[in-house]
């Protein structure tokens, strides 16, 4: 009713006009503000669970609350509450009737992955033809301009989608099927009524739309629900991972008269594919490996443990680094499936104070000589292990003296890198050596680390971008 007769009315006539118009849109409005409340909770749902990746329930609400909103719009009593005028209302309802199918259909394409290609091309039809559609009705100034065309559209699209649906019955859940059969059968009556080739006395799509948004909410709701079952199964196993690879490193440091060691061990995430052992041959000598297997998490894990096997096999040649890279790569070759893995090995004489340390394509071993107060780079790399299997591997030889520092280290800690993606480098790290001669190993250990962590951020929360395993070694003739 126009305003300027509701001005006329007295107030009983008013109250008689509200009960009236309450009654017709009953139905209407119950169904909408249910339908947009469900919409509201499923896009909080999704709000609160942001770290999620799975987007179907911000569609799912999405899909649900522009239906809700447009069905709000056709009524009568919330457009009067809003005191919307008719034009304004009629833009509002088409404007809404034309983007509904997007988001439903990008829904669509997050719950049934096998069917996207089709979906894009659907989106594709509906995205030009609801610009055009809007570009018409700005352009002729009446809302509604293409409606029969949109009408036509609608069913022939719904059709194409219902068939497909009930060709994949292994794919959508019964409830689901029942829910588009019934929506289906609604639109067409809609539609029909629409193009003027049926007379009913109201519109029954709201009511097929009810039961449509049940049943994709039942869906939506098994996908949750299964993918909540199948993360706790995967958390559960992935415990059990960072138990496995936590068991295959050594579990205390070695214990040798005139020997100091220290090593920390920091995965990116709950398991890695850095490592690191110990091969006593006796109370003066030890070999100590570090290794570090391309790329991170489970995958590089796995191939960490059987890095564990392939040094353990090597105990008879703990004393020659060149052997021992060159037995592992034999071991490993082969079993790799197009990994690889850098390693070094370093192998420290206590009696006659004398190192032997071998590469494969592993950074540099860096010793601090506490005589001369500087660090020496050294590097003795062959092909990295897993490659070939008669790559060659040979080692050098030196001297050290007591209060000398061995620091073996993976890339992690020089390739680090800041905001400004620069590395923290091998300077820097000389730096923290030459600062921490006087602590003992595992302070220097952590002194690297907070200085890096200070470096790149990540004492700020910054997450990092590598695994880190170091290994600090004080050694000195008794």
């Amino acid at each position: 009713m126009p305003a300027a007769l509701l001005a006329q009315l007295t107030v009983a006539q008013y109250q008689e006009f509200v009960r009236t118009t309450l009654r017709g849109d009953a139905l209407a409005i119950v169904l909408g503000l249910g339908i947009t409340m469900l919409g509201a909770s499923a896009v909080l749902f999704f709000l609160l669970r942001q770290r999620s990746r799975d987007l179907s329930s911000l569609w799912f609400g999405t899909f649900a609350m522009v239906y809700g909103l447009r069905l709000l719009l056709e009524t009568s009593i919330v457009p009067f509450t809003l005191r919307l005028s008719s034009p304004v209302r009629g833009y509002a309802v088409y404007l809404l009737t034309y983007v509904v199918p997007i988001p439903g259909l990008v829904f669509g394409s997050e719950m049934f992955p096998q069917w996207r290609p089709v979906i894009r091309r659907l989106l594709g039809i509906f995205g030009l033809f609801a610009i055009a559609a809007i570009i018409a009705d700005i352009a002729t100034g009446r809302p509604g301009t293409l409606r029969v065309a949109n009408n036509w559209l609608a069913l022939g699209i719904w059709a194409i989608a219902a068939v497909a649906v009930f060709r994949q019955t292994t794919v959508v859940s019964a409830s689901l099927r029942w829910g588009i059969a019934i929506f289906g059968a609604t639109i067409v009556l809609t539609n029909l009524r629409g193009l003027g080739w049926l007379r009913i006395p109201f519109d029954p799509e709201p009511l097929g739309f009810a039961c449509f948004i049940i049943g994709l909410g039942r869906a939506l709701a098994a996908r949750i629900l299964g993918n909540e079952e199948h993360l706790s199964e995967l958390k559960k196993e992935l415990e059990i991972a960072t138990r496995i690879q936590t068991s295959i490193l050594p579990r205390e440091m070695p214990r040798l008269t005139g020997l100091e060691v220290a090593a920390k061990y920091m995965p990116m995430t709950s398991v890695a594919g850095d490592f690191y052992e110990f091969l006593p041959v006796d109370d003066r000598r030890i070999g100590i490996l570090i290794a570090d297997v391309a790329g991170h998490g489970v995958p590089a894990a796995l191939i960490a443990s059987m890095v564990k096997i392939a040094i353990a096999s090597q105990a008879a040649n703990a004393a020659d680094p060149g052997k021992v890279l060159t037995g592992m790569n034999q071991t490993l070759c082969g079993k790799m499936q197009g990994q690889y893995i850098s390693a070094a090995y370093l192998f420290i004489d206590l009696e006659n104070g004398v190192f032997r340390y071998a590469g494969a394509g592993h950074p540099p071993l860096l010793l601090w000589r506490a005589a001369e107060q500087r660090t020496e780079s050294l590097e003795e790399n062959g092909l990295l292990l897993g490659i070939m299997a008669r790559a060659p591997y040979s080692f050098l030889e030196g001297t050290f003296q007591r209060g000398d520092r061995f620091l073996l280290y993976t890339d992690g800690l020089m390739e680090a890198a800041n905001e400004k993606d620069e590395f923290f480098g091998e300077a820097r790290v000389r730096e923290v050596l030459n600062g921490a001669q006087a602590t003992s190993p595992i302070a220097c250990c952590e002194a690297l680390v907070n200085d890096m962590e200070r470096f790149t951020g990540r004492n700020r929360g910054r997450l990092p971008d590598d695994d880190l395993t170091l290994v600090v070694v004080d050694a000195g003739q008794s």
